[in-house]
């Protein structure tokens, strides 16, 4: 399996998915791992082990401070924004060989002759590769800024989120030994957060291509009907043989993501809850509005992508059911007159 992991690792770097595969790779749940690279199975366990640590001390953070209505808002709606992102990475992981056949397969359709040029919806896939690195980076420009105005305008070792440390944080070493624990747990949420879903975005649009690219056939051979029915027929064949092969993708699609889903489905529903009380109720504090906002969008950016993406499947499906039943209505009404 290593040599067929990396042949299709380098075609997909240099296909429509590659700024997600690096994205993933930097937040530790790459698609195609190097198993050869030392180096990277010790940064991944690194920032997985920090982004695991992280939480965990924030839940305890929450639960020793249970007094303090502040305290547990603000952790909160950042435990519940790690919830969303580490619930996608455990469940990811075990379902990656699902995500490797998945992109495998839309690489394959995607390199046949003469069946990319006319799919329009290629080029959101792309687009929205593009959202994803710019989302993450700005995702974690932003983090960094929080923490410079809460050192500024508070106190003295303030960290990226509010949790329980097991040991005094006054001194230098253990306050930047946690420090930098937070900030590399931060890499994992700030590059999952919008990966994971734009990369199932992604996977949905390959699916309207396809369809969009059937719909395309369907039109053109019911344009040519001075063509022979045996003609018509092998190439509606062809077409059935296609779109069949599509219904097991989206089977595949669905068992992969499924359960990866259902976490930040709920997630998010809890964290605008949370968000939204908590924005009527604190005054004046810009530093936590900047939080409050930062996690609101990243929130409801998850949601637009689960809403508008489903819908333009949704449509597409439409569609070519459409036109796939003008096409045997059509198709029936010429075999009758040449009876």
């Amino acid at each position: 399996m290593q040599g067929d992991d990396t042949v299709y690792e380098q075609g997909v770097i240099d296909g429509r998915f590659r700024v997600i595969t690096h994205l993933m790779t930097v937040g530790a749940t790459p698609i195609f791992p190097d198993r050869t690279s030392l180096a990277y199975r010790a940064y991944q366990m690194i920032i997985v082990v920090s982004a695991y640590l992280t939480f965990i001390t924030a839940v305890i953070g929450i639960l020793k401070n249970f007094h303090d209505e502040g305290f547990v808002m603000e952790a909160a709606r950042t435990t519940f924004t790690m919830i969303n992102v580490l619930w996608t990475h455990f469940f990811t992981s075990r379902n990656m060989q699902g995500v490797r056949n998945l992109v495998r397969m839309a690489r394959e359709w995607s390199e046949l002759a003469g069946r990319v040029a006319d799919k329009k919806k290629d080029a959101w896939i792309s687009r929205i590769q593009i959202v994803a690195w710019r989302g993450s980076g700005f995702f974690y420009c932003i983090h960094i800024i929080y923490l410079v105005l809460r050192i500024v305008s508070q106190s003295n070792n303030i960290l990226f989120y509010n949790s329980w440390i097991p040991f005094e944080t006054e001194t230098n070493f253990g306050y930047y030994f946690i420090l930098v624990v937070q900030a590399l747990g931060s890499i994992l949420y700030a590059c999952l957060v919008f990966a994971i879903m734009t990369l199932f975005a992604s996977l949905l649009l390959v699916v309207c291509s396809e369809l969009e690219m059937l719909q395309g056939i369907l039109m053109e051979m019911k344009q040519n009907e001075g063509e022979p029915q045996s003609a018509v027929k092998e190439s509606l064949a062809q077409w059935v043989k296609h779109h069949q092969q599509i219904l097991r993708y989206l089977k595949e699609l669905e068992d992969t993501f499924n359960v990866v889903l259902l976490g930040p489905l709920l997630s998010v529903a809890v964290i605008l809850c949370l968000t939204a009380y908590t924005a009527v109720t604190i005054s004046g504090n810009f530093v936590e509005i900047i939080q409050i906002c930062l996690i609101t969008s990243a929130m409801l950016s998850q949601l637009q992508i689960f809403c508008y993406f489903g819908n333009e499947l949704t449509i597409q499906v439409l569609n070519e059911t459409y036109t796939y039943f003008m096409f045997l209505l059509n198709f029936s009404n010429n075999s009758s007159e040449h009876k």
